[in-house]
């Protein structure tokens, strides 16, 4: 018989680790001492670690750290560079979890959605006359699957950083002054009750 109880422990903290993988399609431009630039961002992996806290037997607050490696590729006139973006996100927000149904060959599966503000942060260096991004707040919405303690979403994060280090002399008219790495995402992970 199908258990159809609320998946989450009331009162239970948790832990989750995963990895998440998003697609994008951002390009900006620059013209720096009479050369072209053009950073070109794909698609980014992110391993995830995770702590869940249950309010009821159906809503949970989670807190996410995010270590994002973005797929870059750098143009410049004549010849290329580094474009590969490092960064880190830290998200909290709740998330709840419907009834479990039975899927033919899956079993019981329980939906679940989710909604979060976040902070992203961008280091590393890149040859680029923009060196430097600002942090930014923006945030994320899902809906996916759990079985057992694996967890399947696909979502969307919203997250655009305005310049900051920009070498004197530099024209930036090229491209919009943000960085949008906004983008569709797939999330794996597996949760933990301590």
């Amino acid at each position: 018989e199908l258990d159809r109880r609320p998946r989450f422990r009331l009162n239970r903290a948790y832990f989750s680790a995963g990895v998440s993988v998003a697609c994008m399609d951002e390009t900006i431009k620059a013209r720096y001492l009479g050369t072209d630039y053009k950073l070109d961002v794909d698609n980014a992996i992110s391993p995830t670690i995770g702590f869940g806290y249950t309010l009821s037997d159906r809503v949970a607050i989670e807190c996410d750290l995010r270590w994002d490696f973005y797929s870059g590729t750098l143009i410049r006139t004549g010849r290329g560079g580094n474009g590969s973006l490092q960064g880190n996100t830290i998200s909290i927000g709740p998330v709840y979890k419907g009834e479990a149904k039975n899927i033919k060959f899956l079993g019981a599966m329980t939906p679940l959605a989710h909604l979060s503000l976040g902070y992203k942060r961008l280091h590393g260096h890149i040859d680029y006359p923009i060196s430097k991004f600002k942090p930014a707040f923006g945030g994320d919405v899902g809906v996916g699957i759990q079985k057992e303690t694996i967890d399947v979403r696909l979502g969307y994060r919203f997250f655009q950083l305005d310049r900051d280090n920009t070498i004197p002399g530099t024209d930036v008219s090229l491209s919009s002054k943000e960085l949008d790495l906004s983008c569709f995402f797939l999330e794996f992970s597996y949760q933990l009750y301590p």
